[in-house]
């Protein structure tokens, strides 16, 4: 027998006892702006004994157990009725009494978007002694404790040092959270792996390399006449990254289109030669990019 959740539905047992269900959420018709945690709850009660079994089932699905103490009236709690995603979704509940007694009650409710994405990133893999790294975590448990373990190995694979559970913060009432570290690299360590924990459950893992010696970056010189030769050097950077210059001009305040001035080689190398050209301006300001990120801005006058 199934019926609506929005009744408290009953049925009088050949042996006289009377079991009852009730779905509190999600209610008969109700409407789930997206498809995130939304749990199951209600009430299952009987006069014939205890409740023995109280599952659910979405959709006509595998049924999933609650997880509950036998007793003449049990209030239940479980499960996720947004686990199935965006559209018109009917949940049922099912009870059984000791005296064998069975009723199934059902909830037709629609989800009008799909969850949000749960990312982890941790930023950049390659990093040097000293250098700044960037954790993100966006749409994961909320207010929940964010840690980390890692272990830094040599060059064979072998473990040269290894860090303790490491408590860095707790996720917002959205379940975001971002946090900048520092890399600090154990002598002969070549790689670092870390294992980032949310809510004390593994949510990610990252891989770190030894970048070694820090980047360079030098433009110059900064006096220059017209026609003088500038010459731009990089070193040690990230490897096979687009660079790109940005130019603006002084008094006009003239900002030049972006320029590809070429790519780092695989060790993070490299070098290029411009031509000064002043016109009518007497000063300029020239941003420097890998990859569409700011690395260094140099000024030069005549």
């Amino acid at each position: 027998m199934t019926t609506p959740a929005n009744l408290i539905a009953g049925l009088l047992a050949a042996s006289g006892g009377h079991l009852s269900v009730s779905i509190v959420t999600p209610l008969n018709g109700s409407n789930f702006g997206n498809a995130s945690a939304h749990q199951i709850t209600g009430v299952a009660q009987s006069t014939a004994g205890n409740i023995t079994t109280l599952q659910y089932q979405i959709d006509g699905g595998a049924w999933t157990p609650f997880s509950f103490t036998a007793a003449p009236s049990v209030s239940y709690a479980g499960g996720n009725a947004g686990e199935i995603g965006a559209g018109s979704h009917v949940l049922t509940v099912q009870a059984v009494d000791s005296a064998a007694n069975t009723l199934s009650v059902s909830s037709d409710y629609t989800i009008s978007a799909a969850p949000p994405v749960t990312s982890y990133s941790w930023t950049p893999y390659d990093t040097y002694d000293g250098q700044d790294n960037y954790l993100t975590i966006v749409n994961a448990t909320p207010n929940a404790t964010v840690a980390f373990t890692q272990t830094q190995s040599d060059a064979h694979g072998d473990a040269v040092a290894t860090g303790a559970m490491t408590t860095i913060g707790t996720t917002n009432g959205s379940g975001n959270f971002s946090y900048t570290g520092t890399a600090g690299w154990a002598a002969n360590a070549w790689t670092d792996s870390v294992q980032l924990y949310v809510g004390g459950v593994e949510v990610a893992s990252f891989g770190f390399a030894n970048f070694g010696t820090g980047p360079t970056y030098s433009y110059g010189p900064s006096i220059v006449p017209n026609g003088g030769t500038i010459t731009l050097s990089i070193a040690n950077s990230w490897a096979n990254s687009t660079v790109t210059q940005i130019t603006t001009s002084y008094p006009s305040g003239t900002v030049g289109a972006p320029v590809v001035l070429g790519s780092t080689s695989a060790t993070g190398n490299f070098s290029y030669s411009g031509t000064a050209g002043w016109g009518t301006n007497t000063s300029c300001s020239t941003a420097v990019y890998l990859n569409g990120q700011l690395i260094g801005a140099f000024d030069f006058t005549p």
